[in-house]
């Protein structure tokens, strides 16, 4: 009989620290291996991270016992799969600038193909992980010339940003003196101006530089790549932003704006650039002005434009600030305009809890409330303004309380209502419960209401991962869930649960549960759609994947083949939309390979598992 070829076992990780220390006080029972292990193995947390988490948290010795306990499970992977656990796990590592633990994951991932880690470490300024990753092209598949250097400028990382500048040749047109002097990144501005990047620079840098305060900037800009001829920009947004000194300069150098200026400023509390466009612009303001004055509180900008302006304001004025809390500017208002306000005063002070508003407004004005008064305090947990409603108020209130309390999980709210009002509830309440996890109102509910709930109730639950909800669901009560239960646990990532309901409910999905999986990068959802024989791939499936950078599963795409130009076409400006010329390269590699193939005859190559889930149905 031949022998059975058995896998060897993996090495076993480096005892904890911990356990070795104490183990050496105790020869004896160092000297017992099986012991120590034990110990270790009570002592190890390491199963409560993933192998992203670990590398971007850069414990070397975290990641080398990751690594220890799963060898096998890696090994068994499906080469996407794998290629999707590399992905992560360097692009975490690369965010934190940990080259150590970027050096294992090179040792356990030969020849990986590197796409997000190069972002990853531009976007924090690692220069030391981009030479490390550009030392590596015989060892891994880098890739390179995409949006790195964009993100480099967009978070200030000179030095990145030149070595990138040195090393590759990234995509034309990005804009990046545009980028930088949304920063006022003057050292960065003009180095890239020294390298040629001026030709790029529009209207749109001294405009962020302005809109944000940089002043500086915007000279500077002005001078070198407008030839001393400020810009036509308006001046509305550093208006809002209570940017005076840019304000100035722009009016002096032959910029505009618009009554949003004023309106602007004043809604953002800017009393002083409210003055000054007052005095020396023509263009005013309108009633918004004092109206979002007063919802966000600025009662001395309130004041100001009533003695200084004729344009006043509407009922937004008093609801608005009586629904962020502002009593002061409510009492105002009343006092010195005839504007008044409308029921939604009221109606919104309720919903936000502020109770000697709504006292306030009972005792001193005559429009009263709506129902959505205690439905809307019922919602966000208010049940003192809720109970002064109950009492003082005839409005009542709606279903939409006890619903929109149990959504939010105010079981305490949801009790009085049941023991108080008689308006009740739908089946939306247990639906909403369930989706967001409340057991304890989902349960109080199925024991003391009769409205039970729908299929929705597990469906939502679903989305959200609340497993246990989802068992709980199936134990009590009889309503199921649909198809979209999967679609949305796929998406979610959530194997466990699709597993959990296809063997419990025999349920089924549609395509748009592989399309989820796909935005997401789920492979191992992908995986078992595919040999459950539960969804068919689409070229959606790629057009989602690429969408959110998930290369694996385009590399798996054979379906692309068959998909035609219009679909061709989509994929192609997807990925031109994510800045990545390097995708775009391999997008169109791709192509040449399925027509090279289809011209000689010869199928499209199949892989098994999560790449066969992108093969066209009827070749799976």
């Amino acid at each position: 009989m031949a022998k059975t070829l058995r896998r060897p076992l993996p090495p076993s990780p480096p005892l904890l620290v911990s356990v070795a220390f104490v183990s050496r006080q105790w020869p004896r029972i160092e000297a017992l291996d099986h012991v120590t292990r034990e110990l270790d193995a009570l002592l190890d947390n390491s199963q409560l991270w993933t192998l992203a988490e670990a590398c971007g948290a850069g414990h070397e010795h975290l990641v080398q016992r990751i690594v220890a306990r799963d060898t096998v499970k890696i090994q068994d992977m499906e080469k996407l799969q794998r290629q999707a656990l590399a992905t992560s796990a360097m692009a975490s590592a690369a965010a934190g600038g940990h080259i150590a633990v970027l050096r294992r994951l090179a040792a356990l991932f030969p020849r990986s193909r590197v796409t997000k880690a190069v972002e990853a470490a531009a976007r924090n300024g690692h220069v030391e992980v981009l030479q490390w990753l550009h030392e590596q092209q015989d060892t891994l598949d880098v890739f390179w010339d995409a949006r790195e250097m964009l993100v480099a400028v967009r978070n200030g990382h000179l030095d990145t940003t030149q070595w990138l500048h040195r090393h590759t040749t990234p995509p034309e047109h990005q804009f990046l003196i545009d980028e930088a002097a949304r920063n006022g990144d003057l050292a960065m501005i003009q180095w890239l101006y020294s390298v040629g990047a001026g030709d790029e620079c529009t209207v749109n840098a001294v405009a962020n530089a302005a809109e944000n305060g940089h002043l500086e900037t915007v000279k500077w800009l002005t001078e070198h790549c407008f030839h001393n001829e400020c810009p036509s920009i308006r001046m509305d947004q550093a208006a809002a932003n209570g940017y005076l000194e840019v304000i100035q300069w722009l009016h002096t150098n032959g910029s505009r704006c618009t009554t949003n200026a004023m309106n602007m400023a004043a809604a953002n509390g800017h009393l002083e650039t409210v003055k000054w466009l007052h005095e020396n612009r023509t263009e005013g303001c309108e009633r918004a002005a004092m109206d979002q004055a007063a919802v966000n509180g600025h009662l001395n900008v309130v004041q100001w434009l009533h003695a200084n302006r004729t344009e006043g304001c509407t009922t937004i004025a008093m609801n608005g600030a009586a629904r962020r809390g502002f009593f002061d500017v409510v009492k105002w208002l009343h006092a010195n305009r005839n504007d008044g306000c409308t029921t939604k005063a009221m109606d919104n002070s309720a919903m936000n809890g502020h109770l000697e508003i709504v006292q306030w407004l009972h005792q001193h004005r005559a429009e009263g409330c709506t129902t959505a008064a205690i439905d809307q305090a019922a919602a966000n947990g208010h049940l003192e303004t809720v109970k002064w409603l109950h009492e003082h108020r005839t409005e009542g209130c709606t279903t939409v309380a006890m619903d929109d309390a149990a959504l939010n999980g105010h079981l305490h709210v949801v009790q009085w209502l049941h023991e108080n009002r008689e308006e009740g509830c739908t089946t939306a309440a247990m639906d909403n419960a369930a989706a967001f996890g409340h057991m304890a109102v989902v349960q109080w509910l199925h024991n003391n209401r009769e409205e039970g709930c729908t299929a929705d109730a597990m469906d939502r639950a679903a989305r959200q991962g609340k497993f246990d909800m989802i068992k709980w669901l199936h134990l009590h009560c009889n309503e199921g869930c649909s198809l979209f239960a999967m679609n949305n646990a796929a998406g979610a990532g959530r194997l466990d649960i699709l597993q959990w309901l296809h063997s419990n409910y025999g349920m089924g999905c549609n395509n748009r549960a592989m399309e989820a999986a796909a935005f997401g990068g789920h492979f191992d959802i992908l995986d078992f759609l595919h040999r459950e024989g539960l969804a068919q791939c689409t070229a959606d499936v790629s057009i989602k994947a690429v969408a959110e950078g998930h290369l694996e599963i385009l590399d798996g795409t054979t379906s692309i083949a068959s998909t035609g130009s219009y679909e061709q076409a989509r994929l192609s400006i997807t990925i031109c939309g994510k800045w990545s010329v390097e995708l775009l390269h391999f997008f169109a590699a791709k192509m040449k390979q399925f027509e090279r193939q289809n011209r000689h005859g010869q199928p499209v190559q199949q892989q098994h598992g999560a790449a066969s889930v992108l093969a066209p149905a009827d070749s799976a």
